[in-house]
């Protein structure tokens, strides 16, 4: 039986004593959010009132600005497309790095040996393939299945007896929403660490990491609901530090407000926006180095019975 009191301690201490593993824990997370797209629609009505035609007049005159630029500066547009392109493949390219070498630096951690971050970049770089194969595979097994359901539940429910079953469908889906998410982030983190750790194939880890789930699926569940307890209270510790920053910050912008010190009020306003933005990134990075070494622990713990 795994020891989830000393799993725990121990994934602390190791986590605040190799910082060099906080970075690796930025970089996944900053690759994790690269990439978001943002959609505009612009709908011309064909109501006949005054006001709409002025809006609609006023929007196609807009919109005719805005093509007659893009055909004067179409290729500076295409170099930022281009630029951005490369931003995300770069971020994408560091996150999968990182991923190898966060676990590489557990697995060196849990032995008591030096962790240095461009041993942990080298190790990354060894399994960079390997690692992004796994992953892409998690993701498109998981949007195919998810999709599939989605679209037999829209079926059923597009039928009157279907939309009776679709209901309670969906509070069994929601239901076993947290012991699926156990399943898939207990074979992912198993997966990856017969591939980094013990230079396993794709296949090989897989296999290995089915039937290490299979015969300790229960202690997998518990691991996955340390980790999520863990996230739980870093967040609400998160949330009541700026709740207690939020009244010094309001009495700042009330006085400066008053005084039309408006220079001042966008300079503070800039500096707390940064300062929360790289704080924010670090406990997520502290957070993501946590969950590496209480998963590599556990992972472990079973693979020794």
């Amino acid at each position: 039986m795994i020891n989830y009191s000393e799993l725990l301690t121990g994934a602390w201490r190791a986590t605040w004593k190799y910082r060099a593993m906080w970075l690796l824990g930025m970089a996944i997370i900053g690759g994790c959010n690269v990439g978001g797209a943002t959609q505009f629609s612009y709908g011309l009505g064909n109501d006949a009132s005054t006001y709409s035609q002025s809006t609609d007049y006023e929007t196609v005159a807009m919109l005719d600005a805005l093509t007659d630029l893009a055909r004067e500066y179409w290729l500076l547009l295409v170099l930022i497309g281009v630029c951005l392109f490369l931003l995300a493949c770069t971020a994408l390219v560091i996150h999968y790095i990182a991923l190898g070498g966060i676990y590489r630096g557990a697995a060196l951690a849990k032995q008591n040996q030096p962790v240095q971050f461009t041993a942990l970049c080298r190790a990354g770089t060894e399994t960079f393939w390997p690692v992004l194969a796994v992953s892409l595979l998690f993701k498109i097994g998981l949007g195919i299945i998810t999709a599939v359901v989605v679209l037999l539940l829209v079926i059923l429910a597009l039928t009157i007896v279907g939309l009776v079953i679709v209901l309670p469908l969906v509070i069994i889906l929601v239901c076993l929403a947290l012991p699926l998410r156990s399943v898939i982030s207990s074979l992912y983190s198993f997966t990856i660490q017969g591939i980094v750790l013990q230079q396993l194939s794709i296949g090989q880890s897989w296999q290995q990491a089915w039937r290490l789930w299979k015969a300790n699926w229960l202690d997998a569940l518990l691991i996955y609901l340390c980790a999520v307890g863990w996230k739980v209270i870093v967040q609400v510790l998160c949330f009541i530090g700026l709740v207690l920053l939020a009244m010094p910050v309001a009495l700042f912008g009330y006085l400066a407000y008053t005084s039309e010190a408006w220079l001042s009020l966008g300079l503070g306003t800039l500096a707390l926006v940064g300062l929360l933005a790289v704080v924010g990134f670090l406990v997520k990075g502290i957070n993501q180095s946590f969950s590496t070494h209480l998963w590599h622990r556990g992972y472990a713990a079973l693979a020794q019975r």
